[in-house]
């Protein structure tokens, strides 16, 4: 069955209206006909099964039930990253928001490729929608938070919004995830991923220094949008067990 997260002000009382991108998308894409029924996801995780009654410029639907949908994790985790080619951050949006993931905020780190600060806001609403279709397909609760990106030392200061701080370092050879997640328990978990040659000595002891605790992710040595993944899953799979 088809998902679809709308906005709230779409549902009104046992009836709900589709506009915009995402009626053209039942209509014109999966080709959605009166009489079909859909889930939908108000992003405040609350799921309504919807029996479609008639498939126009606009759809309209009847709410045949309401549920909640408690289909995320017990963490909230943040996956801060350092910036990339175009392909590399849109793959680690949609994967890390199938495993979990709950906010991304892109970096600006001393060895990123690319240092733009100021996207336009054509490319933000590109990646919002990726979260979007990653979050329906992968039948989440919720979809993730997307922040605009922001330079290595204003990135750091988000250690005083979480419970811990992690950041992903090549040369830690005493801990990982487990060792740190062991006996405690932790809401709100942040990780620093870096860009291809890691971060910089400098910028892991300004980490460091703020509080932020050193990880290995294993013996080898990966590449950042694998790193990302990795970190996010043994973090997401150690707190829930």
């Amino acid at each position: 069955m088809h998902r679809f997260f709308v906005p709230p002000e779409w549902i009104e009382d046992d009836r709900i209206t589709f506009y915009d991108e995402t009626a053209r998308q039942m209509k014109n894409v999966l080709r959605i006909k009166p009489g079909e029924k859909v889930q939908v996801l108000d992003d405040k995780e609350n799921e309504y099964l919807v029996e479609i009654e008639t498939c126009e410029e606009e759809i309209h639907g009847k709410i045949l039930g309401k549920q909640e949908n408690k289909h995320e994790t017990g963490v909230n985790l943040t996956l801060l990253f350092a910036l990339a080619q175009r392909e590399k951050v849109e793959w680690i949006l949609q994967k890390a928001t199938e495993i979990g993931v709950s906010r991304f905020i892109p970096l600006v780190t001393e060895r990123s490729l690319v240092r733009e600060t100021d996207l336009v806001e054509s490319k933000l609403e590109r990646w919002k929608s990726i979260l979007k279709e990653a979050a329906e397909q992968s039948g989440r609760s919720l979809i993730p938070g997307l922040e605009k990106p922001v330079c290595f030392s204003h990135g750091l200061e988000l250690i005083k919004q979480l419970d811990l701080g992690l950041i992903a370092w090549e040369q830690e050879k005493e801990r990982g995830v487990k060792e740190i997640l062991r006996n405690e328990h932790f809401h709100k978990i942040g990780v620093l991923i870096g860009p291809e040659g890691g971060f910089s000595q400098e910028e892991k002891q300004q980490a460091i220094a703020q509080g932020w605790k050193s990880i290995s992710l294993g013996q080898r040595i990966l590449r950042m949008e694998t790193a990302a993944l990795v970190a996010c899953a043994q973090i997401i799979f150690t707190t829930e067990k």
